[in-house]
């Protein structure tokens, strides 16, 4: 054996690799037609001064509250115990005794308690008032019905729903010390599953997939909805390993019971389901893979907050739930979580999911909400979306606008004498405020001339609304199936945060519209973002106009994600400092549609090889922005980052300042 040429290949060949990866990353950034400033071993800092810096939200109170006596009653006093299965009931017997008798809390004691009565726990018009549950769990179950006229789920209004727990219209609450879960045993809301066989060529297409952790599934031969199949590449022994994989959707999606999308399913064995699918996914899931099948999205939620104002909700863990772990809309204002997790529990390998939606979606609300300390780990949907619900419509004479959201015109409410500020469909503001007076089917009739409309559209807001001055402090974003934080609003910090192993990347400071479907927030800002973590936020390699990242600043218009661009920058004010960025599968952030961006003084290291190394890993690229500073940022040295810095659409880009970017020797 030759030794001394094995000596020279080990020791050349990772230098003519990292040749050969500089200079295809050189061909690609050329064809992609991007200018770029490099980070430098021996940058210098650029000793900019910002005077006005993005101060991100201010510090404000939310009110715990003051009773005006010391009542206590106990919800065992009203049947509550372990043995029944209407708890749900029980407990609103307690708090309708409570409201009536002025009592400052009712208690719930330690133990495990069945809601299985379709009921909201309701706290509704209270003041200065505690539900302490003293560490008991709430249980969950509804079955699964198909519906002979399903709709879809937002067609519904969300507060006429039976979720776990609602709070509306009440001012200086608290509820803690409590945990909810769903009964996984009767009605699972997701399980892994493996591949076991498949036939592409049969009159009706499908997949096997197998149940393993079951002897027989609590779905055998019953209605079993599938609305989604996302793929898991990691060891799922039990749940603290590292999960990862692909969102997959499921195919020809069909309405179901609550808006769930789902495809026609048939049992093979009492833990082997088939699903049946499009020809040619049939044949692409590999027999051995791992996947999470989920029968359940939106429409029960878990704990759904209205209109309070001053709420804490403390010490509480959502194990698991059907639909929003957390969900808020209309004039909420004041609000706290200390201390609220969203996980599955860490002893129960099974457990394919805590949320089956978004963990905390935020609809419509007045802003003034602060998180500390909490956890959102392996939710189907985002970790948080926290906006304002606007909507796209178009002029049908001078005083109507007309819809054609499938979400129907539940949102708006002329009784209460909502008024709509309008921009055109690229967001150039028309200075038009119009009260609705009438909804007629999907139209709204306004009080005042509707101006000239120049494209296809408007985009309207609600001015009732403005969500806005949120702290984030101290919490963890980990696996959700889509982004960590959505952040369509302003006034927000975002302080001491880990995000890990994110879907479809960490964060997300847009605003947008489609035609048809959604249209979520009036802008972003004055955001900062410091002190946080990020490790492997883009598992699925989502890309915005065309790079996988980490960070998006972006718009989009008509369709998301779209290319199109406002005419104006709608995204602005926003600061990222001393962050550290691990292991990016692309761009650190895309820039887009953006006014005053500020990214300094973070760290960006990639060590972990991946199978197919992007060559603008660990970069920046800039795009129809103005006054754009990616300054004093440390690259940790790595043959895996070929081209370190930051990229630029020159045509496009206004005042873009990169320097002091620098490359540093691992140590």
């Amino acid at each position: 054996m030759n030794y001394r040429l094995i000596f020279y290949i080990a020791l050349f060949l990772p230098i003519l690799l990292s040749a050969k990866n500089i200079e295809n990353a050189n061909r690609a950034l050329e064809k992609s037609g991007l200018k770029y400033c490099p980070a430098l071993f021996d940058a210098k800092s650029s000793n900019i001064t910002f005077k006005n810096l993005p101060t991100g939200a201010k510090d404000f109170e939310v009110m715990l509250p003051s009773p005006k006596n010391d009542i206590v009653v106990n919800a065992s006093d009203f049947g509550l115990n372990e043995n029944i299965t209407n708890s749900a009931t029980i407990i609103n017997k307690a708090i309708a005794h409570c409201k009536k008798i002025g009592a400052s809390k009712l208690v719930i004691n330690k133990g495990t308690y069945k809601c299985f009565d379709a009921v909201s726990i309701l706290i509704d018009d209270m003041q200065d008032f505690t539900l302490d549950c003293n560490g008991a769990k709430l249980i969950y179950y509804s079955p699964c019905i198909k519906a002979k006229n399903p709709v879809p789920a937002w067609n519904t209004a969300q507060n006429k729903s039976n979720c776990n727990l609602k709070i509306k219209n009440s001012r200086r609450i608290k509820v803690c010390n409590l945990q909810f879960d769903w009964d996984w045993e009767n009605n699972p809301i997701g399980g892994f599953a493996k591949v076991v066989g498949f036939d592409k060529n049969a009159n009706e297409p499908y997949i096997d997939f197998q149940f393993w952790q079951y002897e027989k599934y609590p779905f055998y031969n019953k209605y079993t909805p599938v609305v989604s199949v996302a793929s898991f590449t990691d060891d799922l022994t039990a749940f603290h390993h590292a999960r990862s994989g692909l969102f997959f959707p499921a195919p020809k999606p069909i309405h179901l019971a609550e808006g769930y999308y789902t495809s026609k399913t048939s049992w093979v064995s009492p833990n082997v389901m088939r699903l049946y699918v499009e020809r040619k996914i049939a044949g692409n899931l590999p027999v051995g893979a791992v996947y999470r099948i989920m029968h359940y999205y939106v429409g029960k939620n878990c704990i759904d907050m209205y209109s309070n104002q001053h709420l804490t909700l403390e010490n509480i863990d959502i194990l698991s739930c059907r639909g929003h772990a957390l969900h808020v809309d209309d004039g909420q204002q004041y609000w706290q979580y200390i201390n609220v997790n969203v996980a599955p529990p860490k002893d129960d390998a099974r457990r394919a999911c805590s949320s089956s939606a978004d963990h905390h979606h935020i609809a419509n609300s007045r802003g003034f909400m602060k998180l500390i300390g909490c956890t959102f780990s392996m939710g189907v949907d985002d970790g948080a979306n926290i906006h304002d619900r606007a909507f796209f419509m178009k002029r049908k004479s001078d005083y109507i606008l007309e819809s054609n959201n499938i979400r129907g015109l539940i949102y708006f409410n002329p009784k209460l004498n909502d008024v709509l500020e309008l921009y055109q469909a690229d967001y150039t503001p028309t200075g038009y405020k119009g009260k609705i007076v009438k909804i007629d089917g999907e139209t709204l009739h306004l009080d005042k001339p509707l101006p000239m409309q120049s494209k296809d559209g408007f985009v309207c807001f609600n001015t009732k609304y403005g969500t806005r001055n949120i702290i984030i402090k101290d919490c963890k974003y980990i696996r959700h199936g889509c982004r960590g934080l959505l952040l369509p609003a302003k006034d927000i910090t975002v302080e001491n945060c880990i995000f890990e192993r994110e879907q479809m990347g960490a964060i997300k400071c847009e605003t947008g519209y489609t035609k048809d479907l959604w249209c979520e927030g009036y802008g972003v800002d004055n955001i900062v973002v410091r002190n946080c973590t990020f490790r492997k936020s883009n598992i699925r390699r989502l890309k915005s106009q065309g790079f996988v990242r980490d960070i998006m600043l972006a718009a989009y218009l008509k369709t998301d994600p779209s290319d199109a661009q406002p005419a104006v920058p709608i995204i602005k004010n926003l600061l990222f400092e001393n962050n550290k960025f691990f292991d990016t599968q692309g761009l650190v952030a895309i820039i887009s549609s953006s006014n005053n961006v500020i990214f300094r003084n973070n760290v960006i290291e990639n060590d972990f090889d991946y199978e197919n190394n992007l060559w603008y890993r660990g970069g920046f690229c800039v795009r129809n922005s103005k006054d754009i500073y990616i300054i004093d940022n440390t690259y940790i040295e790595s043959k895996k980052v070929p081209l370190a810095g930051v990229y630029y659409q020159q045509k496009s880009v206004e005042n873009l300042v990169a320097r002091g970017n620098k490359i540093i020797s691992k140590k």
